[in-house]
């Protein structure tokens, strides 16, 4: 009827970078990019000016931290956050890669290289944030952050570690904590590509769709 309010649901956002199987790709880039070992951290996104300020604050007391770690800066805006990050933090130049423009292959293999990735966002996790299921669609284990947005879903699945959002300091303990525990690692990243194939994966979208009244 005229005036009726439709009923309405928000359905999780798939990822819109298709999982590459390139093992071999991952090895070759953490090589190239921590020639000694170590660990590598990732963020995926636009960087918007909120985002920008999360992980400058997060970023380089993790990497201060121990000289084996570095940072993979994926998606649009990356090379202008390391320019502006390095102005801060020029001694960290040598730890902190910006990829540029790739394609959603080459994106795919860039995130199967990371051990963890670094997601904040000033209103929390949630299923609308295409970045953040791109994480879970390659099992990366993923820091993120817990605000008004974050459904409960994020803390019953174990897929990913929650920081309150705009707390760094907290965040960069989640990293820490993670980086010096590989098993936690590989259980985070189990549940995160448990969490991808039973809410976010595409089928879910389309049997929502389907199932919608019309």
């Amino acid at each position: 009827r005229l005036g009726r309010r439709p009923p309405f649901a928000w359905i999780p956002i798939p990822s819109n970078v298709p999982v590459v199987a390139d093992p071999g790709g991952a090895r070759e880039l953490r090589a190239r990019l921590l020639p000694g070992g170590g660990h590598l951290l990732g963020h995926f996104g636009t960087y918007r000016p909120n985002v920008r300020e999360l992980l400058a604050a997060i970023l380089p007391p993790v990497l201060e931290r121990s000289p084996d770690r570095a940072v993979l800066l994926l998606g649009r805006g990356g090379a202008e956050f390391r320019e502006g990050l390095l102005r801060r933090h020029p001694e960290l130049a040598e730890r902190v890669h910006a990829a540029g423009p790739l394609p959603a292959a080459e994106v795919s293999v860039h995130l199967a290289a990371c051990d963890l990735l670094v997601q904040p966002y000033p209103d929390g996790a949630n299923g609308r944030q295409t970045s953040l299921a791109a994480g879970l669609a390659h099992g990366r284990p993923v820091v993120t952050t817990r605000g008004e947005s974050t459904e409960a879903i994020w803390e019953e699945s174990g897929a990913v570690a929650l920081a309150p959002a705009g707390d760094a300091a907290a965040a960069a303990e989640c990293v820490e904590r993670l980086l010096g525990d590989g098993e936690a690692r590989r259980r985070m990243g189990e549940a995160a590509a448990e969490l991808y194939r039973s809410r976010f994966d595409l089928r879910h979208t389309i049997e929502a769709l389907r199932a919608a009244p019309r």
